[in-house]
């Protein structure tokens, strides 16, 4: 994963962004970090799409 993407999904669980209810928005975490709110929400799907694939690759290996 590639470290932009890294550090967004870790801003967004140290945010509180997964927690149900959500603790935070991307918005919020976007200006927290210092990036706009679109790259931060690309980076954070690129990461869920890396982690997805990962998992179910790993799932039926």
């Amino acid at each position: 994963m590639p470290h932009e993407q890294r550090e967004a999904l870790t801003a967004a669980v140290e945010h509180g962004y997964y927690e149900t209810p959500r603790e935070t928005s991307v918005a919020e975490i976007a200006d927290g970090v210092g990036v706009p709110r679109s790259t931060l929400q690309y980076r954070l799907q690129r990461a869920e799409a890396w982690l997805a694939s990962r998992f179910v690759d790993a799932s039926y290996s």
